[in-house]
């Protein structure tokens, strides 16, 4: 629970929520799920789907190396959360969003719904994941104007091989 001294002079209307359905950004939602009903606020749900132009990569690449939530076809899970959360007594609503430039979609998203509050998980990646898709949270901290809370999943190498089936913690900054 939140002290009464950050409570009263923060109050947030909206809180944006960009998920990828990886287990940090699950820590994120659990977050997020707490201080929407604690501010009684709007929690906004983002799904961005990553657009890759072909002089870029590969059709392989993309097939070989796009988020399992976008191959698997799993947006529709974004609703389906969203919809938990409404019955949960949370103004949630999901929008997913098409772009090539995942943080710069963030940025627009924050400027059009006057966002109060940004929640948003690194993933601890590092290695050949970092360097072809870069770090969306990096990219975010570095342009965001809004508060920022930012959840950074422990154990900061991911390897690839590894299956992401559970987070073991995570710490939290508030920039």
């Amino acid at each position: 629970m939140l002290s009464a001294t950050i409570s009263s002079n923060f109050h947030p209307q909206k809180i944006l929520l960009p998920i990828d359905f990886s287990p940090s950004s699950q820590a994120a939602l659990d977050m997020g799920q707490n201080l929407a009903r604690h501010f009684n606020c709007q929690l906004i749900l983002l799904t961005i789907v990553p657009m890759f132009s072909q002089d870029k990569v590969s059709d392989e690449f993309i097939s070989t190396f796009l988020p399992d939530s976008v191959k698997s076809d799993d947006l529709g899970q974004l609703a389906k959360v969203a919809s938990v959360l409404v019955a949960d007594g949370i103004k949630a609503t999901s929008r997913t969003e098409v772009s090539e430039d995942v943080a710069g979609a963030i940025m627009l998203i924050i400027k059009q719904e006057f966002i109060d509050l940004l929640i948003i998980s690194t993933h601890g990646q590092t290695g050949w994941r970092e360097t072809i898709f870069g770090s969306i949270a990096d990219a975010v901290v570095k342009q965001v104007e809004c508060p920022l809370l930012l959840l950074r999943s422990v154990g900061s190498t991911v390897k690839a091989e590894q299956p992401r089936d559970r987070v073991k913690g995570t710490s939290v900054a508030i920039l």
